[in-house]
This record gives structure tokens, C-alpha cells and sequence, in this order.
């Protein structure tokens, strides 16, 4: 269990690397009406995760025990952690050109923010994790993960979850500052829209640099 949440880490790490997310939650809370629809953000996000979860471990589960498995599933993840890796080089180089978050979500959605109601927000969070390329590749890359560790069914489910609950720290954690202190919530906003461009491109040319060097080592050392 303990080494597989060591090799969850960067996946948690380049999932939390949404700063268009994050700044949605800041304007949110900032509108003045509480972290009411901050939280149904959030809870749209976790929703489409654990339906992904339950996808994939649908899938990988389905698999027949045989002497190939834990090969084939060894050459899957390691593809994964590749692609990851690449998207997220392609992502820094797109931020450091543009200045765009591939991943962000449509003009259309930011500027209603100022009407929007918990359910819409919801519906906001559900749509930019459905549309979201790379949560879709961390996800899987993270059952792939688990599933070839064999942990069992109920150490798995935790696994997954403690995986989840990682990958939505840096989104929650504007609403506990918002509530605790209003002090301490400006000043971590203001860091996070002054910073999150800087910070997301290195990041992701690190992270993505460890994915993509462990998959390769990997797919060598299955040579």
C-alpha cells in the first residue's frame, strides 16, 4: 500500500496543476454569497472522478488472470505515464507561449460566474473534469497503477480515494481559508492569480519530465 501511494505522488501532483480551477473557486468565493457554490464546484469535480475510477477499474478489473497480465498492464501504465508527461510539456510550452490553460474552460463559463447558481457550478465542475484530457490519462494511469500493485478490492477503493482526495487539496483548500479567515484567503488569492502561470509551467516541464522518464525506464526495462 505504502509504495503505491509513493508512485500515486507526481500523478496527485500533476493533477492539482489546474490553476484555471483554481482561480474559478477564488471568483466563486468571491462573489460575496459564501463557499456555497465553491463546494458544488468541487463536488462536480469529485463526482466525474470516482465515475472515472469506476470506469476504469470496471475495465481493468474485467481483465482474465493469465501469465501475460501483469505484462500488458505494465506496458499500458508506462504508455500512460509517457503521454501524461508529454501533454504536460505541451501544456507548459502553450502557457509560456500564450499564456492559455489548455485545459481551462470556455470564455462562455467565466463570464457567467457572476450569476451562477450551486447547481450551475456543479454542472461547471462535471464539465471541465469530462473535458479535461489529462484528469481523464491521470486517472487512468492511477488505476493502472493500482490494479497492477493487486492489492485487493477494499485496499484498492482506498487507494483510489486517498488518490482523490490529493488531487483536490489545492481546489479545496481557497474554501477552508475563505471560512477560517478572510485575512488569510486574500492573501493566498492574490499569491495564486500573481504566481499560478510561473509556477504551472515549472511544474509541469518537472513533473512531466518524471513521467516521462519513468514510463521509458519502465518500457526498458520490460525489453
Amino acid at each position: 500500500m505504502g509504495s503505491v501511494l509513493v508512485q500515486l505522488i507526481p500523478l496527485v501532483i500533476g493533477s492539482v496543476m489546474m490553476p484555471t480551477w483554481v482561480l474559478l473557486v477564488l471568483m466563486l468565493l468571491r462573489k460575496g454569497r459564501g463557499p456555497v457554490e465553491a463546494i458544488a464546484f468541487v463536488s462536480g469535480i469529485v463526482v466525474v472522478k470516482l465515475l472515472q475510477g469506476l470506469i476504469f477499474g470496471t475495465i481493468f478489473g474485467a481483465y482474465d488472470v493469465n501469465h501475460h497480465r501483469s505484462e500488458i498492464e505494465a506496458i499500458i501504465v508506462a504508455t500512460l505515464l509517457i503521454v501524461v508527461g508529454l501533454l504536460m510539456w505541451m501544456a507548459a510550452l502553450k502557457l509560456f507561449i500564450q499564456g492559455d490553460d489548455p485545459d481551462g474552460p470556455p470564455p462562455a463559463w467565466t463570464r457567467m460566474i457572476s450569476a451562477i447558481t450551486p447547481l450551475k457550478a456543479f454542472g461547471l465542475g462535471t464539465a471541465l473534469v469530462t473535458t479535461s484530457s489529462r484528469s481523464w490519462l491521470f486517472t487512468l494511469a492511477a488505476i493502472g497503477i493500482i490494479t497492477r500493485a493487486d492489492l485487493g478490492p477494499a485496499l484498492s477503493i482506498l487507494a483510489f480515494l486517498i488518490y482523490i482526495v490529493g488531487t483536490i487539496l489545492l481546489v479545496v483548500t481557497p474554501i477552508f481559508l475563505s471560512v477560517q479567515s478572510a485575512r488569510q484567503f486574500n492573501a493566498a488569492a492574490y499569491w495564486l492569480q500573481k504566481h499560478e502561470r510561473v509556477v504551472m509551467i515549472v511544474a509541469s516541464l518537472a513533473v512531466g519530465a518524471f513521467f516521462i522518464w519513468n514510463g521509458a525506464s519502465n518500457l526498458l526495462a520490460l525489453g
